[in-house]
């Protein structure tokens, strides 16, 4: 089911486009206005997610997969939102909200890492999320005028979340890194330049 939920994180927008449309009397810059209200429909919306499969990691996000690495203990898979994908998050594991960093560096405008903590058969794990707008190829200078952050979450630090649960979103432009322990790992369902789903099955727990 379609939901509007994600469209408060942008109503600045949506004034400024909506309110210029009824004071231009040049067509095609109405029609412009428009096309960008359109635009934003579809780069924010939003659908109900039941999402339930225990012994699976699910997607957080729907995304390109465009590496995957190992650093340290840690796989990373590094993927790419473009602006036809849904543009929130879901928490992959029933989890517990531990940590929330926002740490961008040079190239990036913004970057949210949020760590988690689960169990898996006993064993306790962390993993991290970020949340990425980085510099080149963001999205404009308008959203960086009206907006402080464009990596967004509305959950806080020991907060509990579901499989499922929407915890964040990103405005204009995005990347994201899932950053999971080797050993939390037995199987992944998904390899470099694979298209997937929010809520797709990405390795087996």
């Amino acid at each position: 089911m379609l939901t509007f939920n994600n469209y408060i994180y942008v109503y600045e927008l949506f004034l400024i486009l909506i309110s210029l449309y009824f004071f231009v009397k040049n067509k095609k810059i109405k029609m412009f206005l428009i096309l960008n209200i359109m635009i934003l429909l579809i780069f924010y919306r939003s659908y109900h997610m039941n999402c339930y499969e225990p012994n699976h990691f699910l997607s957080p996000s729907q995304c390109k997969i465009s590496d995957i690495y190992d650093i340290d203990n840690n796989t990373v898979i590094s993927t790419y939102l473009s602006p036809f994908n849904l543009h929130y998050m879901i928490v992959p594991i029933d989890s517990t909200i531990v940590n929330i960093e926002r740490n961008p560096v040079d190239k990036e405008a913004d970057k949210l890492t949020i760590t988690f903590e689960t169990f898996v058969d006993g064993i306790k794990f962390q993993y991290q999320l970020q949340q990425i707008v980085k510099k080149l190829g963001n999205w404009g200078f308008l959203p960086s005028i009206l907006y402080k952050y464009r990596c967004i979450t509305w959950k806080n630090i020991g907060n509990t979340v579901k499989q499922g649960e929407k915890y964040g979103l990103i405005r204009f432009g995005s990347m994201m890194n899932f950053i999971i322990p080797k050993d939390m790992i037995k199987k992944i369902n998904v390899k470099i330049n694979d298209n997937i789903e929010i809520g797709q099955k990405l390795f087996n727990l």
